[in-house]
């Protein structure tokens, strides 16, 4: 009897953890004024074997070949309000990218996640992931966007889900971050994914990187990948962030020693892994305090990491430039005569 009750007690603890995941209440801002850039759905976009919708933003102003910047939300979320937490489409206007938005369906998943632990959903040229790969396509052809510059970021099990595509398709992607994750593989199903998310990654980090390698064509370059993950997170625990980058790193047989680590302001943790060509190819940032919710620093931090946004001197110039007013608005008003 006492087994039986322990096994109770176990599952029951599971079952309000996996709750907890679908009751995503984050301290939200209000709804964006009228002026806010607005997403538009996207009915027709090739290839759909994942059943999925898409939502899209494009600026009004932006350059001849832009970038893209596909955005996957986390469990009972919609893409309005993954915005109104990262406000990526914000950072879009002024800095002229495209923003997809994936959206779930309920008929695919009844907590609207996406549904990374399925080998069916995540694998290349199957499921969510094909559908998603079509979205990419179809922006590319229609918004001539720079296949240099595409990018993907997600949430929970956004973030799981992105970290599965960036394996699946590392030959379209140049770069990827996900934000309170988990590591590619580690769950085959549900009750697996309920256990990851509490215990981390429990295989060697061999095994891991071999499951990793497995999702990938062999010829394709990794991405590179940005983790961000708050250290007060008790949904999806800080774990398997450490997971994460261990199987990244191993996959890449990069040292198990970073290039950088130091403590930023607001104790934000941050550690670089660099590759032989000096490339920052993996980032690790903990947040102390911050749990299982998305932040706005995440968003402009993952998006100097895509190279989105200019950093340093430059960038502090160019965005002093930003605020300066329109020099025809300091001309005096002249009639021109014929």
């Amino acid at each position: 009897m006492h087994r039986i009750g322990q096994t109770i007690e176990e599952l029951n603890r599971a079952r309000q953890q996996w709750l907890r995941l679908f009751d995503f209440t984050p301290s939200t801002p209000p709804a964006p004024p009228d002026s806010a850039p607005r997403l538009t759905e996207i009915a027709e976009f090739g290839a759909n074997p994942g059943n999925l919708r898409l939502q899209l933003y494009v600026p009004d102003t932006r350059p001849k070949h832009p970038a893209v910047v596909v955005v996957l939300h986390g469990c009972a979320q919609t893409p309005e309000q993954y915005e109104r937490s990262a406000d990526w489409c914000g950072l879009a206007a002024k800095e002229g990218f495209l923003v997809c938005y994936p959206l779930q369906r309920d008929a695919n998943n009844g907590q609207s996640c996406f549904n990374w632990f399925s080998p069916r959903s995540r694998a290349r040229d199957q499921g969510e992931a094909a559908s998603i790969r079509a979205m990419i396509a179809h922006v590319q052809r229609q918004y001539e966007v720079d296949p240099a510059r595409i990018f993907i970021t997600g949430f929970s099990a956004g973030g799981a889900m992105a970290a599965a595509i960036l394996a699946a398709y590392p030959d379209v992607f140049a770069a990827g971050a996900v934000v309170s994750g988990l590591p590619v593989g580690i769950a085959d199903s549900l009750p697996q994914a309920i256990e990851a998310m509490s215990q981390g990654d429990k295989r060697t980090a061999s095994e891991a990187a071999d499951s990793l390698r497995a999702c990938a064509p062999k010829t394709a370059q990794w991405p590179r990948l940005l983790v961000w993950h708050g250290l007060s997170d008790d949904v999806v625990v800080p774990a398997n962030a450490g997971g994460l980058v261990r199987q990244w790193r191993h996959a890449q047989d990069l040292p198990a020693d970073p290039t950088s680590d130091q403590w930023l302001k607001e104790g934000h943790h941050q550690c670089i892994w660099q590759d032989a060509e000096g490339r920052d190819a993996i980032e690790h940032d903990m947040v102390a305090g911050l749990g299982h919710m998305l932040s706005p620093q995440s968003t402009m931090t993952i998006a100097r990491f895509f190279g989105l946004v200019p950093t340093g001197l430059v960038g502090q110039v160019l965005e002093k430039i930003k605020q300066l007013p329109d020099i025809r608005s300091l001309l005096p008003n002249q009639t021109h005569k014929p």
